[in-house]
């Protein structure tokens, strides 16, 4: 909106967000700006005349104030697949996904009308329309947790890998703080310390549907929570509450152990064993392409960019011998893959001081995950080999009797296997495997490389419907 000086000067006075949406009238300093064309003579002036009467007779015709309120809504978005996973609080595998649900923002819409919960990040969409003949002031915008926050369930992650840096994120909610305010947003996806609304007000057009990306961030909990929007209409206070449709919004932290998640592109998900979400990213000051953005910097917080505070650390090998041989597995007895990465990491981890001296002693922890005439000749294997020095294992470790974690670890079908529908009992299915594991010993001695068991396995479908390993092939 324009304005001339006294003078003559034309001044432009806008209010909008940084790669954002939202603009519109600015009200300054107690005075309304108008802007009037200047003409001369009785033509010009006639012609503004009937032109104002032609525009009010439309506006009384087509454009009176019918009623209409002004509209807030808030939808999860889909489509943002930069640093996007969801998690669905129990077992699953990539054949539970409809072979009609194809591509990562197809699959995060069907994860949410299956119970599904955001991870580490909500990306959620506020559209807001101002209504006819109304002028609407947005004065704050807060995340209300509803209920009381809980750890992060147990469950199975997808998530698909992030494809450079993230997105325009114009707002952030960070819910591990107590003051769940929106805050400040980069071009680059990170969320700032800096309230939003601090020094700013957003103004809506008449009947224009607007559009703004926001970010809701939770580190350690699993949060249920509305948005509270806080405002005036025509000058009178007025209050949005946004839901979910009918219920609350959702989203869960990271959990510290290492889960079984699906990683996915256009077409194939693979099965994969470790942490591979990362904890939502704060910047103090924010930059965008090196540019500082203005009003991020917070005294009192962190410096620089790194992850939410609370944040779990990424996953290491533990300084300490793990609590038991194999760490706990989820496992799908009924994919396939799930069953081959339960084999691959069981297989792979184990403890010299606690007696796990060969592959003979690991034996016993992959039965139930093999079938009797694989798990005999395993057997037979194991009694024929040298127990004390497998080669097979690094000679450091049993040397310094250490021990075995796997990092990662991943299973996938061969291309010929993807679809398994009308599989019958006895036929077999082939996945690949890839393991990354570290050796550690007590003295300080360690060693990160390729697992004990790298190729592939071949399963069979048993008349259950469960799958079994049935025999291992080494190398591609």
């Amino acid at each position: 909106m324009g304005a001339r000086g006294e003078r003559g000067e034309r001044y432009q006075v806008e209010n909008a967000i940084d790669n954002g949406t939202f603009h519109g009238p600015v009200v300054q300093a107690g005075k309304v700006w108008m802007l009037f064309g200047s003409g001369q003579g009785p033509l010009v002036v006639l012609a503004t005349v009937m032109a104002l009467i032609a525009a009010v007779t439309t506006y009384l015709v087509l454009g009176r104030d019918d009623g209409a309120d002004p509209t807030l809504t808030a939808r999860y978005d889909s489509a943002r697949t930069e640093t996007a996973a969801m998690m669905l609080p129990r077992p699953f595998g990539p054949t539970a996904v409809p072979a009609s649900v194809s591509g990562c923002p197809a699959t995060w819409a069907w994860l949410h009308t299956q119970g599904g919960l955001d991870v580490g990040t909500s990306h959620l969409v506020v559209e807001a329309t101002g209504g006819r003949g109304h002028t609407v002031a947005i004065r704050s915008l807060k995340a209300t947790v509803v209920g009381t926050p809980q750890d992060p369930p147990a469950g199975t992650i997808a998530y698909c890998p992030p494809q450079g840096l993230g997105a325009a994120l114009e707002l952030g909610i960070d819910l591990d703080s107590a003051d769940r305010v929106a805050l400040i947003g980069t071009a680059t996806g990170e969320t700032s310390y800096a309230p939003f609304f601090r020094d700013k007000y957003l103004y809506l057009e008449d009947r224009k549907p607007e559009e703004v990306e926001l970010g809701v961030l939770a580190t350690s909990k699993s949060y249920e929570y509305v948005l509270t929007v806080e405002g005036s209409v025509d000058g009178k206070p007025r209050t949005w509450t946004l839901k979910d449709g009918d219920r609350p919004f959702r989203v869960t932290g990271i959990r510290t152990d290492l889960p079984s998640d699906l990683r996915g592109d256009a077409t194939v998900w693979v099965t994969e064993y470790g942490v591979h979400v990362p904890p939502p990213f704060r910047c103090n000051p924010c930059s965008n392409d090196g540019a500082p953005v203005p009003g991020t910097s917070v005294p009192a917080a962190p410096k620089g960019s790194a992850p939410s505070p609370g944040s779990p650390p990424p996953w290491a090998a533990p300084a300490g011998r793990p609590s038991a041989p194999a760490p706990p597995l989820t496992v799908v007895p009924q994919d396939p893959e799930s069953v081959a990465l339960a084999w691959i990491v069981t297989a792979n981890s184990f403890d010299v001081r606690r007696g796990d001296t060969g592959l003979g002693a690991v034996l016993p922890r992959l039965r139930p995950y093999m079938t009797p005439r694989a798990a005999q000749e395993a057997q037979a294997e194991a009694a024929g080999g040298p127990k004390p020095d497998n080669p097979d294992w690094p000679p450091e470790v049993t040397a310094r009797r250490g021990w075995s974690a796997v990092s990662s670890a991943s299973a996938a079908l061969v291309v010929a296997d993807r679809h398994l529908t009308g599989q019958q009992p006895g036929q077999s299915a082939t996945v690949r495997m890839a393991v990354e594991v570290t050796y550690r010993a007590d003295d300080g001695w360690s060693r990160t490389g390729p697992g004990l068991f790298v190729g592939q396995l071949i399963l069979q479908r048993q008349p259950d419907g469960t799958y079994l390993v049935d025999a291992f092939r080494r190398g591609a």
